[in-house]
């Protein structure tokens, strides 16, 4: 994991690019950083030992403190981590030097993996509170038998809009807004096809033979 760290940090220190940035399809960030699986194998592991944590550990809840701890410090780090790069983005903004695009791209998604930890655990071990009430919600069960094809399918939905515009897009509030929605929609319908088709009928074989 560090070392997918420092090479998320070295990479993005030589092209130092954002998707919003980025002027080409062969822009060397898109291809070496943003999807290189060795920049993004950290979450992942992250994901791994929190897997072993759970199976190994009692479910009881923590003492109190430690959970005002865990979700203040979960609350803010993540705070931080999606809404720093503000400074730079919003109109009149100060570019980020090579050495703050670095730290950022290689603790920006580790460091939101463990904020997403803290949540899954905190729920586990029942001081989840309100937000354990929404996600454990029965409305969600369905959609949640489509979230790995949406996890696959969605980034072709995006690069199917993306590339298929013959005009200029502007970014504003509104605008992302309504790509947000309309691109978890469209994600979530090619997912059932695709779980339909593909996924359900392979688990059914599977379940077969073991």
């Amino acid at each position: 994991m560090l070392g997918s760290m420092g090479i998320a940090a070295w990479k993005q220190y030589i092209y130092n690019g954002t998707l919003l940035s980025r002027l080409a399809a062969d822009d060397g960030y898109f291809r070496y950083v943003y999807i290189a699986p060795w920049c993004r194998i950290s979450p992942f592991m992250i994901g791994l030992v929190l897997g072993v944590f759970l199976r190994k550990r009692q479910r009881k809840p923590f003492k109190k403190m430690i959970g005002l701890a865990g979700w203040t410090i979960a609350t803010l780090v993540g705070r931080t981590l999606k809404y720093s790069k503000y400074s730079m983005h919003r109109e009149g903004g100060e570019p980020w030097t090579r050495l703050q695009n670095a730290l950022y791209e290689s603790l920006d998604r580790p460091f939101w993996a463990l904020c997403v930890a803290w949540v899954i655990i905190a729920c586990h071990n029942h001081m989840g509170g309100p937000v354990n009430s929404l996600l454990s919600w029965s409305g969600f069960v369905p959609l949640s038998r489509l979230t790995y094809c949406t996890y696959l399918i969605h980034p072709v939905v995006m690069l199917v809009h993306g590339f298929s515009r013959r005009s200029l897009f502007y970014l504003d509030d509104y605008s992302m807004l309504y790509l947000i929605i309309g691109h978890t929609t469209m994600s979530l319908m090619a997912a059932f096809v695709l779980a339909t088709t593909v996924e359900f009928p392979l688990i059914a074989l599977l379940k077969l033979f073991v």
